[in-house]
């Protein structure tokens, strides 16, 4: 018996409308009626994951930021933060800005960015997200922490200073993409993989007892750690030869496909 269920958010239980299905929330809630933990964990900070546990009544731990932060949502309470060195932060932020990329710096539960731009306005329309605006991000950098920093721009471009700044710092960060032209830059050892296994830990869960579905690249280390990682129908080919089981797509109800052939079967 499957006892926990992690769900990364966009392009997985999101659709492309940013809405989450009839199906899906029906399968979600079988789920929590038969016991199981469903766990939301994704790359966004937990102020935007939380009108998602809010609609879904969700009283179990979330991962925001990759892993960077382990939630109780019923209280809030920051139980495990993992943020990047403060001077490191600071140095691939300085890189980034003078190869003229919009960043996203994540410091607690805030946004913050240079100027509102394109990219700003794009990513406050689809996370319904309000972020701050500094100026001069690097100097605002020296000073705070970063959960995380997100770029995003063109594909060619990001993965240019991608593989610049894992030949400079990869012993000390993961750069993934969550979608194309969103990279997310956070500590090394931290992945969605390791949230799950704290949150499992929390709750005295075995590997074998977890299934974790998601659609990105940044989802890949919780696929694998599960018992059964589930890809998306929409995920690319190196996400679904990372699972165990493909399901429909983000707009065909592809989790509660899932839920239904994996953890609700003959319930």
């Amino acid at each position: 018996m499957y006892k926990m269920v992690a769900i990364d958010l966009d392009d997985t239980l999101l659709t492309d409308n940013h809405e989450i299905s009839r199906e899906d929330a029906s399968a979600i809630s079988k789920s929590l009626v038969r016991g199981v933990a469903v766990c939301l964990v994704s790359g966004r900070s937990y102020s935007s994951i939380k009108k998602y546990v809010e609609y879904l009544r969700l009283r179990h731990l979330a991962g925001s930021l990759n892993g960077a932060h382990i939630i109780e949502t019923c209280s809030e309470r920051v139980l495990s933060s993992c943020c990047l060195d403060i001077k490191l932060g600071c140095e691939i932020t300085r890189i980034a800005e003078e190869q003229g990329i919009h960043i996203n710096f994540y410091h607690g539960n805030k946004i913050v960015c240079k100027e509102r731009n394109q990219f700003s306005d794009a990513y406050a329309r689809l996370t319904g997200t309000e972020l701050e605006y500094v100026g001069e991000l690097s100097r605002y950098a020296a000073s705070v922490e970063a959960g995380k920093l997100l770029f995003l721009g063109e594909t060619e471009k990001l993965e240019g200073i991608r593989q610049k700044l894992l030949s400079s710092y990869g012993g000390q960060i993961n750069a993934t993409y969550s979608k194309p032209g969103f990279l997310e830059i956070y500590r090394r050892d931290i992945s969605k993989g390791e949230a799950v296994k704290k949150i499992a830990n929390y709750y005295g869960f075995s590997s074998g007892e977890i299934v974790a579905i998601g659609d990105g690249e940044n989802d890949i280390s919780m696929l694998r750690c599960a018992g059964v990682g589930v890809a998306m129908g929409n995920a690319p080919l190196k996400v679904k030869e990372s699972a165990s089981f493909v399901t429909y797509s983000n707009n065909d109800n592809g989790v509660a496909h899932a839920l239904n052939r994996i953890v609700l079967a003959g319930a």
